[in-house]
């Protein structure tokens, strides 16, 4: 370890602080994660999946929250020649405690088999009049 700190170059900014509420995420896709397994117990406790829980997490000096606000079951879904089974799309929320910016995002994921949690689309809309659609192609 002394090896690699050896190898930073000395000066630049200072480190910066925040107080961060207990349990709060380190970055966003560790919150991500974390409400794509509370989503995916549910379904496997309940038949249906979560929805209306929130997570905390840091990015650039700032505490956002992360809030998954609906989750409907999708038993098949078709993209392109790939069909998916038994997947949840959610609707996930952004907000930047600080300056209360606000943005959304769709996520749909698989609840099971070497997919169980990953993300095979993602559907994010910034302006009425923009929409990126992310789908997973590369799997085998």
């Amino acid at each position: 370890m002394g090896v690699v700190l050896g190898r930073l170059p000395e000066g630049g900014e200072p480190t910066a602080r925040i107080q961060v509420p207990q349990g709060t995420s380190p970055g966003f896709l560790g919150a991500l994660a974390d409400l794509m397994h509370a989503s995916i117990s549910a379904v496997r406790k309940t038949g249906r999946p979560a929805h209306s829980q929130v997570r905390a997490f840091v990015y650039d000096r700032g505490v956002y929250d992360l809030t998954l606000l609906t989750s409907t079951s999708v038993p098949r879904l078709q993209l392109g020649p790939k069909t998916y089974y038994n997947c949840i799309e959610s609707e996930f929320h952004i907000r930047n405690r600080a300056t209360r910016s606000e943005t959304g995002f769709r996520l749909t994921y698989a609840t099971d088999g070497p997919l169980a949690e990953v993300p095979v689309r993602i559907v994010y809309r910034p302006r009425w009049w923009f929409e990126a659609e992310l789908t997973l192609e590369a799997w085998q």
